[in-house]
């Protein structure tokens, strides 16, 4: 893209926030450029499994993207195991609902591909700098210096947090500093059930195991950051290990304000929490289409702005006070003691 040409949309992040976001603007006619570096995998990459509950064809459909789970699916599972107690994920319901066992990577994509397809100018580059002119982001300096300039910005870069720690946004810690450790190990014991996930608890954190294709089981554990160790569960001492083990910080957090100066944070760039709750991709595609849909709004009526950016600071707000909640009484159900 030359220098003196604009986006009226600006995505940073190629992950399903960014990639939902691109999509559902794009469908709406809005031009959109999204900020997507080429993933640095090899064939011999082994990658963990992540489980989606079946909420989230709800918002695919927004997208007109359902067969990303279809592409991306590895496996289906009927409910979670707690502590070896098997809980269905529809209690109270005639129907039985399934959820996804996903091999992300396929996942990200399908969706990066539809983006592609719907004429969003996808630019393999990461952003460097951000340029403000009036007190609005105006511009986006890139790896190679190249500048983008937009009409409107959204901060879809997960954990880095690109805009909000450029501007040195106030952000809050609503949890001890925690971390999530990720990994995979060979399964020739038949460990688990394929359909199913098992959750485990511990006092002071959890893990949860998945039933992989190949004979592979993906764990993932959550610890106090003081307590941190990349050994997989105990359970699995004696099963061999596949690939590098992932490390997160995943101490809950957000920022003060996640609309300013012309820009939405969303995701994790916003906020996030540990994946307890099962639900970070869904709150990832949610917080996308809700960023999209406020700027096709603010592009249709930029005299209506700062109210707009008021309704999704508050909507953003409601939606992780809520997960909040909802979680901490979770954890008090199953007495993690993470909170005082």
């Amino acid at each position: 893209m030359d220098k003196q040409q604009k986006s009226q949309l600006l995505i940073i992040g190629d992950g399903p926030c960014g990639t939902s976001a691109a999509i559902y603007a794009a469908q709406a006619g809005i031009n959109v450029t999204l900020l997507s570096p080429e993933r640095k995998t090899t064939k011999t990459d082994f990658k963990p499994l992540q489980s989606l509950y079946p909420d989230i064809e709800k918002l695919l459909k927004l997208l007109s993207a359902e067969n990303a789970l279809e592409v991306a699916k590895c496996g289906q599972y009927s409910g979670v195991s707690i502590n070896d107690k098997f809980t269905p994920l529809t209690q109270y319901s005639e129907t039985i609902d399934l959820g996804f066992h996903i091999d992300r990577h396929k996942f990200d994509d399908f969706l990066l591909t539809k983006a592609k397809d719907l004429g969003v100018n996808i630019v393999n580059q990461r952003a460097r700098h951000l340029i403000q002119l009036k007190d609005r982001i105006s511009s986006i300096i890139l790896e190679n210096n190249k500048t983008l300039n937009c009409d409107y910005l959204i901060d879809a870069s997960g954990m880095n947090r690109f805009v909000g720690r450029r501007l040195e946004l106030t952000e809050t810690k609503h949890s001890p500093d925690l971390i999530v450790t990720t990994g995979v190990v060979e399964d020739n014991k038949s460990l688990i059930d394929q359909n199913n996930f098992s959750f485990y608890t511990k006092k002071q954190g959890w893990y949860w195991l998945i039933k992989g294709k190949n004979e592979t089981i993906t764990w993932t554990k959550l610890s106090l950051k003081s307590e941190q160790n990349l050994e997989p569960p105990s359970v699995l001492k004696n099963h061999t290990p596949i690939g590098k083990v992932i490390a997160h910080n995943m101490t809950w957090r957000s920022f003060e304000n996640s609309a300013l100066h012309g820009a939405l944070l969303a995701g994790d760039a916003a906020s996030n929490i540990d994946p307890a709750a099962g639900q970070g991709v869904y709150s990832a595609v949610a917080s996308g289409i809700k960023a999209a849909q406020i700027i096709i709004s603010c592009l249709a009526k930029p005299e209506e702005e700062l109210a707009y950016f008021k309704n999704y600071n508050l909507w953003l707000d409601n939606y992780f006070e809520l997960k909040c909640e909802e979680l901490k009484a979770y954890y008090r159900e199953l007495e993690i003691e993470l909170f005082s």
